[in-house]
């Protein structure tokens, strides 16, 4: 093989290479999401911002609740997650989801959220991800 056809063969692997790389996953391995329950994950984006992922929803950058998790609970029935919303149009505050149901509901204010839920401890997104 000549020199021109080995350089040829090299550039060609090398853009092959970039190709099918640039068409996968950014996290093929799933290392940057954790489960908290059922279809519902924890996702640690760059930059520290946390977001809650529901398996099979298409989300608009935000996650499913459309904001970037402040803090997060959950237990067997429930997972609460208080949103700073991406759209300042839409109000901050705590989502509710029942998982028996799958419903989602909110956002509720701070005192309702604490009333209703008294038992359900939070966290920041950092310790709860430790934490999964």
């Amino acid at each position: 093989m000549t020199r021109l056809a080995k350089l040829l063969h090299m550039q060609l692997a090398v853009l092959l290479a970039l190709t099918v790389t640039s068409c996968m996953d950014a996290d093929p391995f799933g290392l940057s999401s954790r489960r908290i329950a059922g279809k519902y994950q924890l996702e640690r984006f760059e930059g520290g911002n946390y977001y809650l992922l529901k398996d099979g929803h298409e989300g608009s950058g935000g996650g499913y609740l459309d904001g970037t998790i402040l803090e997060i609970g959950w237990d067997s029935d429930t997972i609460a997650a208080k949103r700073c919303a991406n759209f300042r149009g839409d109000p901050d505050g705590w989502m509710i989801i029942d998982l028996k149901s799958d419903k989602l509901t909110g956002p509720v204010t701070e005192e309702v959220f604490r009333k209703s839920y008294p038992s359900l401890k939070s966290y920041d997104p950092e310790t709860a991800w430790k934490k999964l």
